[in-house]
């Protein structure tokens, strides 16, 4: 992504954009970038986007308001993530995962300036 790297070196080494690398101090996340000439990273992921958007968007209601559809969308992940297997711990379900982390999380940080 143009946006976020600058320069691509060898194997998993990039040169990341200062704007990006703030966006990514300021979220507190570890970017992590595909590689070069493996544009199959790239399918999986968005295979993987694809296959969830179908299933999170089935039989969708119709909404009043856009606060209606965010309670909507947050019942419905929150559902959803309880019979999905977490990636590391197979034998628990994404939902109790994160209900195990929600006492240790931080709140969400307001949004940096696009400027």
């Amino acid at each position: 992504m143009k946006t976020a790297v600058d320069k691509i070196g060898r194997g998993k080494q990039r040169q990341v954009d200062k704007r990006f690398y703030a966006r990514v101090g300021h979220y507190l996340f570890e970017p992590e970038f595909c590689n070069p000439a493996a544009g199959w990273e790239k399918g999986q992921v968005e295979k993987a986007v694809l296959d969830a958007r179908h299933g999170l968007w089935y039989d969708t209601p119709p909404f009043q308001s856009l606060e209606a559809l965010n309670l909507w969308l947050s019942e419905r992940c929150r559902a959803l993530w309880q019979g999905i297997a977490h990636p590391e711990f197979k034998a628990r379900s994404l939902a109790e995962c994160l209900a195990e982390e929600l006492p240790n999380m931080m709140a969400a940080p307001a949004p940096t300036s696009t400027a």
